[in-house]
């Protein structure tokens, strides 16, 4: 949301109800305050403020406080609301651009993991033949094979 002209309208009328204290004003004294009827922002201001946001109620020409306008004054108004909403979009923003650089150095570690694999392999298969050889001689060596096949070979 941005704050445009109607927003900061709707915040001068939220301001008028603090300046001077009141908890419910004529409407009258809205339109005095803030250039007549001539200013087209008043009427746009007070519907959103009391059918779409409701933060104003409206009966026999007075605008009073609903129950949220408390709490609506406490976030900063529609100003507070929408920088808000900027620093929420910058924070998306950042989370964003560094999901994006995870996936380029995790596409990246997995191209050279891949590329490792041949080399991996063949240490792994030559880790394998040397390891059964070696078992095989040790076999050999407790059974006594080693000893029939050296007098075997010296006959």
């Amino acid at each position: 949301m941005k704050y445009v002209e109607p927003l900061v309208t709707a915040d001068k009328i939220i301001e008028l109800f603090e300046t001077h204290n009141m908890q419910s004003m004529v409407s009258s004294i809205i339109y005095d305050r803030l250039g007549g009827k001539s200013n087209p922002h008043i009427q746009t201001a007070l519907k959103r403020l009391t059918e779409i946001d409701k933060h104003l109620n409206y009966s026999n020409g007075y605008y009073t406080y609903s129950g949220s306008t408390e709490i609506f004054i406490s976030e900063g108004k529609y100003k507070g609301i929408c920088e808000k909403q900027s620093t929420d979009e910058t924070i998306n923003k950042q989370r964003a651009a560094l999901s994006d650089r995870k996936l380029e150095v995790d596409l990246a570690n997995a191209e050279r993991v891949y590329k490792t694999y041949p080399s991996t392999r063949f240490m792994a298969i030559t880790a394998t033949i040397v390891s059964v050889c070696l078992l095989l001689l040790r076999l050999a060596e407790v059974f006594g094979i080693l000893d029939r096949l050296k007098l075997w070979f010296a006959n």
